[in-house]
């Protein structure tokens, strides 16, 4: 019998961006903490952590992957060869990785990839350039954005959704006490790092799904 299939990661509404640091100070492995929040409603996962070397960073991914089965998206953050070798659903570039052009025309058949953006503007020509859906932000405040800049704020979410095509996945300070007011101001589908992989997982993702939901 089939498993379950997974929504196609630029279809995902809510992704967790990974930090491995957080389940470790919780005391769980990392690929608990991914599971137990796609049980609690996560769709996709970017597997970031990107200060670990190549081969080390591989066998993580591979561990979320026989964790998390086909319940979620699964996509690797800058590394193209590890999301081919591990045949995860796709690969999301930023702007240190080379050329954007350059990178989506190395792309294999069948692999999608998405960038991780920081204006209105640059996620307008990516989507040019045909990447499959973008990151947008930081749209608040929050300790792992800060070397991004300035928060863009709710007024870049208004213009992006009336920009943009593509899916737009909005991060940045993402949790059960901002999604309100994201939501209102258009957005459709958001990433968190902290809220969705910390101590209280379960509960910021409920309050992220129910008011995505209405």
């Amino acid at each position: 019998m089939p498993g379950p299939i997974p929504p196609a990661p630029w279809e995902a509404r809510i992704w967790l961006v990974t930090d491995r640091r957080l389940a470790e100070k919780e005391g769980i492995p990392p690929e608990e903490a991914v599971l137990r929040a796609v049980e609690a409603g996560v769709e996709a996962v970017l597997i970031r952590d990107k200060d670990l070397p190549e081969e080390a960073y591989r066998d993580y991914a591979a561990r979320i992957k026989l964790k998390v089965g086909r319940r979620a998206a699964l996509v690797a953050s800058h590394r193209l060869e590890a999301a081919v070798a591990l045949g995860l659903d796709g690969v999301q570039f930023g702007t240190k990785d080379g050329d954007p052009e350059a990178l989506i025309n190395q792309l294999p058949p069948g692999m999608q990839a998405g960038f991780s953006c920081h204006s209105v503007e640059e996620a307008v020509l990516r989507e040019r350039q045909g990447y499959r859906w973008v990151f947008l932000g930081p749209i608040f405040a929050t300790p792992e954005k800060l070397k991004y800049g300035d928060p863009l704020g709710l007024e870049v979410v208004h213009l992006a959704v009336e920009r943009l095509s593509i899916p737009v996945v909005f991060i940045g300070g993402i949790n059960r006490s901002t999604i309100e007011p994201l939501v209102a101001a258009g957005a459709q589908r958001v990433a968190a790092i902290r809220a969705f992989m910390g101590p209280h997982a379960r509960e910021e993702i409920a309050a992220v799904r129910s008011v995505l939901a209405d």
